[in-house]
Parts: structure tokens; C-alpha cells; sequence
């Protein structure tokens, strides 16, 4: 094998091309750490299914995004206790799912971007007509919805729900309060009730 060595390969011309031709049977090769003009000409593989992005400067091979969105989804271990006329935080405590981990201790703290959140909530035995139910969407101890539904009877179930589109920060926490004024404590029930939230 022989070996050329030197500082600088030029065209010939001062418009030419330089090529590195193979006309045999063997092959050119070029050190990993090989650049042009500073920048790398060769990329380590990665992983398998890796995708080649640039910065306008290097190129990276980086794991494909996850496909899909990011979210939640909670419900309660069992029925909760709300007293009368006591705003009170619901314990939302049997994930459904948690797509990355971001809810924890009935509390959604989801990466910086656009969000939706939502809740449908159940009380169980209002037993006095023209009373009434609010279900509130909490961010960061401060109520952003206040979504109420009023009983005109005596009723078994009464359900109220509510959504809100926010853009979060990634420090921002999320967590449903439920308020009722009947006369007496009501059942918030872990079947009929849902807290849930999408990263868009």
C-alpha cells in the first residue's frame, strides 16, 4: 500500500474539482474525526431508528420524537368525602395513565407548551332543591375555571364538568376543586368522576 502524505490537497486549476477516485477493486476511506471546513463529514450512527438533524452548524443523531401526545388521566381510589360549603381539592389518586410522568399527589405539572385540562365530577344524594355543585380548575392555587351546575329537585347523582386551553410554563401546577352547598356532606364518586389533561 502506498502513502501519500501532505498538508494540503489542491485542484489543479484554480475552478477544478479535486477527486478521490476508485477505480479498482478497493475502497477510500477518510478518518472518523474527517471534517470540511471545520464541520465533521462523518456522523456516528447512533441507535437504530435515530433521525440526522442539523443546527445549521453540526449535525446530531438523535432519537425520534415519541409519536403521539403526552397526558394524563386520574380517577379516585374511592369515593370522596365533600363537606358543605367547603372548597375542597379532589383526591384524584388511580392514574389511568401518565404518559410522562408529569402527575403526581392529584397534581398535573406538564412540560412548557399549549395544554388542554379537563374534569367531569359526580356527587351523590343532593337532597335539597336549588342547591348547587361548582367544579374548578386550579393553576398554580388559583381557580382559572368556575364551572357550576344548580339542582332544581332533590336528585340521586348531579354532575357537572368543565375544560380550559392554557399554555403552560413548565413549572405550572394543575389540581380540580369540587364545592357543593347542600345541607350536608356529599359522596364525590370514583366511578362517575375524571380528571384528565393532553400536552398538545
Amino acid at each position: 500500500m502506498s502513502t501519500l502524505k501532505a498538508d494540503t490537497l489542491q485542484a489543479k486549476t484554480t475552478d477544478g474539482t479535486l477527486t478521490l477516485s476508485n477505480n479498482g477493486t478497493g475502497k477510500v476511506e477518510l478518518p472518523s474525526d474527517a471534517t470540511i471546513g471545520g464541520t465533521p463529514l462523518l456522523v456516528t450512527p447512533g441507535t437504530s431508528g435515530n433521525i440526522l438533524t442539523s443546527d445549521g452548524t453540526n449535525w446530531t443523531s438523535a432519537a425520534a420524537a415519541a409519536a403521539g401526545n403526552n397526558g394524563f388521566a386520574a380517577r379516585l381510589s374511592g369515593h370522596q368525602t365533600i363537606n358543605a360549603s367547603t372548597n375542597t381539592i379532589a383526591t384524584f389518586n388511580s392514574e389511568v395513565f401518565d404518559t410522562d410522568s408529569t402527575f403526581a399527589a392529584y397534581t398535573w405539572t406538564p412540560a412548557a407548551g399549549n395544554i388542554i385540562v379537563g374534569a367531569n365530577c359526580t356527587l351523590y344524594n343532593f337532597v335539597t332543591a336549588g342547591r348547587h355543585m361548582s367544579v374548578r380548575i386550579m393553576k398554580n392555587g388559583t381557580g382559572i375555571t368556575d364551572t357550576t351546575i344548580h339542582s332544581n329537585e332533590a336528585t340521586t347523582y348531579l354532575g357537572c364538568g368543565t375544560t380550559y386551553a392554557d399554555a403552560a410554563n413548565g413549572t405550572d401546577t394543575y389540581k380540580l376543586q369540587v364545592y357543593h352547598n347542600d345541607s350536608a356532606s356529599k359522596y364525590l364518586l370514583s366511578d362517575l368522576s375524571i380528571f384528565w389533561g393532553i400536552a398538545l
